[in-house]
């Protein structure tokens, strides 16, 4: 299996495309583990270099992409929904 070029298609057609953080992020989480490989183990210097800190701005960036994504599907459904409702009540009166 190769990449995943969309990650969502929709019954509509609508089909939104994979964000691909970790090419965003993979350059600065890579620099930090080389630093991290260099250090020598059990050292202040190495617990100083944050490399926890690094896949945490990653995570973030991706819930916040898909909560995004949820909450601007969700309005998408009730803006479908609050239309035939209205045409709904528009018929039986």
């Amino acid at each position: 299996m190769g990449l995943l070029t969309d990650f969502i298609y929709l019954s509509n057609g609508l089909h939104v495309e994979n964000p691909k953080l970790i090419k965003k992020h993979g350059r600065r989480i890579r620099k930090a583990q080389k630093a991290l490989s260099r250090k020598k183990k059990w050292s202040k210097n190495r617990k100083k270099l944050l490399l926890a800190g690094r896949w945490q701005d990653y995570n973030n960036a991706k819930d916040d992409w898909q909560w995004n994504l949820a909450n601007a599907l969700v309005d998408m459904l009730h803006r479908g929904i609050s239309r035939l409702e209205q045409s709904y009540f528009s018929a039986l009166w």
